[in-house]
């Protein structure tokens, strides 16, 4: 009888881990379950939260382009630019010395004619009275 006591009871933990092993298994998959349609619905929240992005950013984008640059602003005049530097009296002096018409230094230098032409005189001035 000792070993029919001790069958028995090795049977009843085998069955009762069994069971545990099935509940467990059960349970694993319930949690799995659960966190799968958590995951589903936080994407769904994702992409309608995305969705509606997208149209504000092309609402914007629209309202951007339809935007007309007010005529005021567009009619101001350029800024004037600052004086001669020393780097272009210089450079406007070299090509003079090369033989350049005073025409064609104030195209290649983006200068006025007239502020050309008076530089060149300036210079001459001073040459003279050294």
């Amino acid at each position: 009888m000792g070993l029919s006591v001790a069958l028995a009871v090795f049977c009843a933990l085998a069955l009762a881990g069994a069971a545990l092993s099935v509940l467990t298994f059960w349970y694993a998959k319930s949690s799995a379950g659960a966190a799968l349609r958590r995951v589903a619905a936080l994407e769904e929240e994702v992409q309608a939260e995305l969705r509606e992005a997208r149209a504000q950013v092309d609402m914007l984008a629209t309202e951007v382009r339809d935007i007309e640059v007010p005529p005021a602003i567009a009619a101001v005049p350029a800024m004037p630019r600052p004086g001669l530097n020393l780097t272009k009296r210089a450079q406007v002096l070299r090509m003079h010395r090369h033989g350049e018409e005073p025409q064609g230094i104030a195209t290649a230098l983006e200068l006025p004619l007239a502020e050309v032409e008076l530089l060149l005189k300036v210079h001459r001035i001073i040459i003279s009275n050294i």
